[in-house]
């Protein structure tokens, strides 16, 4: 059996032909909680078998992966996909097997996006007095938005760093194509995927992020914020998958507005964590 892993290299972690039990704990480990794909060549029917979590998979271990089928013109291809439950579907080619893994990682997104993320607008009101003090400069915010009337500049990231936001707070921009935008300018104080993700991530659409569900979930949020135009202040949960693995609930509470530049369009989301 072989591994892609993070970074899209073959490892090969059991020499048996024959297939180790589907509770073997170190497969388990691999793909459930380090987003790996396994790969397994059966050498006497020719059937290839690829198994994955929809809900954990690695993004450079997905490249991998299709390329790896994408290159296997002829034989047959078993996709098995962990996403509530385990399920196959076998494919002739793998041509064919690339589409449907794409299709499976997609949906499964879909799925697991609605059971790790919630989104719950605030009501100032209803926040405790601690919160309050967290989130004043987000509301500060949303009034120098709006006595701006909307227009970004360079007096923005004045104002951001005064209110002490600036090193949690993203510029995006809409992208042809691209779901959610680009990523134009991240804080230094997102350090979840590491310390070098603030500068690694400028220029990458949204949706590419270590943790591709989050992502995914992140470029639908600013598609429909570039759709609607409208402001907003939110409180997410979510949990968020990092690297090294690392799983936690976080809860922040988070200012989106939109903005124009010129002719161009700009998403500033400005966040603070509470917990």
């Amino acid at each position: 059996m072989l591994f892609q892993d993070r970074r899209r290299k073959v490892v090969e972690s059991l020499t048996s032909a024959k297939k180790p039990p589907a509770d073997q704990p170190m497969i388990e480990t691999a793909i459930h909680e380090e987003g790996w794909v396994a790969v397994e060549v059966d050498g006497d029917s020719g059937e290839t078998e690829i198994s994955l979590d929809v809900s954990k998979i690695a993004p450079n271990a997905l490249i991998g992966a299709g390329n790896m089928l994408i290159s296997q013109p002829t034989g047959p291809v078993r996709l098995r996909c962990f996403g509530a439950a385990w399920t196959e579907t076998v494919f002739k080619a793998g041509s064919e097997a690339a589409a449907g893994l794409l299709q499976a990682v997609s949906a499964g997104m879909d799925d697991v996006g609605r059971q790790r993320f919630t989104t719950n607008h605030v009501d100032f009101s209803s926040l405790k007095e601690d919160q309050k003090d967290a989130c004043e400069s987000l509301f500060k915010l949303f009034e120098f938005w709006r006595d701006r009337a909307f227009a970004f500049d360079t007096s923005v990231l004045d104002f951001l760093r005064a209110q002490g936001l600036f090193e949690r707070s993203t510029l995006v921009e809409p992208d042809s194509g691209t779901l959610g935008g680009v990523f134009l300018f991240t804080g230094p104080g997102f350090k979840l995927y590491g310390s070098d993700w603030p500068q690694h991530s400028m220029g990458l659409p949204v949706t590419e992020q270590p943790d591709p569900v989050y992502g995914r979930w992140v470029g639908q949020t600013y598609e429909r914020l570039f759709r609607s135009n409208a402001p907003e202040m939110v409180q997410v949960d979510a949990t968020i998958m990092s690297y090294p693995l690392h799983a936690p609930r976080r809860s922040y509470i988070c200012a989106r507005l939109p903005w124009t530049a010129g002719e161009q369009r700009l998403i500033l989301s400005a966040s603070v964590l509470l917990n």
